[in-house]
Order: structure tokens, then C-alpha cells, then sequence
């Protein structure tokens, strides 16, 4: 089913960018929390 096949693909490349956002933010605290200390 080619709808069902682009419904996966978006999906799929809305997890990795959210896991990037994540990956990202989580850094971006780490360094910021150092900074402070």
C-alpha cells in the first residue's frame, strides 16, 4: 500500500527529528549546567 508506505517514511522522519531535538537539547543542558557549576 503505497499511502500506508508514505504514512511509515513521515513517520519515521518525525522520530528522527524529534530524537535529534532531544539529543540536542539534552546537550545543550549538560553545557549549560557545567557552566554554571
Amino acid at each position: 500500500n503505497k499511502a500506508a508506505k508514505q504514512v511509515a517514511e513521515i513517520t519515521e522522519a518525525n522520530v528522527a527529528a524529534a530524537t535529534n531535538a532531544t539529543v540536542k537539547a539534552v546537550g545543550a543542558t549538560a553545557t549549560a549546567a557545567k557552566k554554571a557549576k
